[in-house]
């Protein structure tokens, strides 16, 4: 079998090293932000383990049924490390713009509609470019392997997957820390 050439491991790339750079700052953000939350609600985290496991199990299965021709699984390593951009650094600027974005907002509607509005006139915007920016990164990174349409698609699904998880896991913290019940109970919502 012939060897496939390394995709993602290229150091002798910029792009690898901006890769670097981004995972790491994406992670430490949140980590500093909310490490606190997350230790204070790790024994719900972790009764409902079978279920995130599962959850991310069938999205990548769903996910790989777009790949009908396995274009992109040959290099499930362009898959994986858009699934870590998408998990810290899109997550990180998308929690920093978003609070950004609501701020000027701010400055221009009124206190009820803001509270009403905020997340449908920011998330969309933010988010979305956050990730975008994340497959562009993962496609120039990869550019040599990248040769069809369903290489940028599955990169942007599997960009979307990481930041979804980190999401669902943040709202899941969120909901244990402020369940009157219990933190699994709060955090299964």
């Amino acid at each position: 079998l012939p060897l496939r050439p390394e995709v993602v491991y290229r150091p002798e790339t910029a792009v690898f090293w901006v890769w670097v750079g981004a995972v790491v700052i994406g992670a430490w953000m949140p980590l500093t932000g909310n490490g606190q939350a997350f230790a204070e609600t790790r024994q719900a985290h972790q009764a409902l383990a079978p279920l995130w496991l599962a959850f991310m199990v069938f999205l990548v299965w769903l996910m790989r049924r777009f790949d009908p021709f396995r274009a992109a699984v040959r290099y499930p390593q362009m898959l994986w490390a858009g699934t870590a951009l998408g998990g810290t650094i899109a997550m990180a600027m998308a929690v920093s713009g978003n609070t950004s974005l609501e701020q000027f907002w701010a400055s221009l509607l009124d206190p009820q509609t803001l509270s009403q509005w905020a997340p449908a006139l920011t998330a969309p915007f933010v988010e979305e470019a956050a990730k975008l920016v994340c497959a562009a990164v993962i496609l120039v990174l990869c550019a040599p392997v990248c040769t069809r349409i369903s290489h940028a698609l599955l990169v942007d699904m599997f960009v979307g997957f990481g930041f979804d998880v980190v999401e669902d896991l943040s709202y899941a913290t969120v909901g244990a820390l402020t369940s009157l019940d219990s933190d699994v109970s709060g955090a299964l919502g």
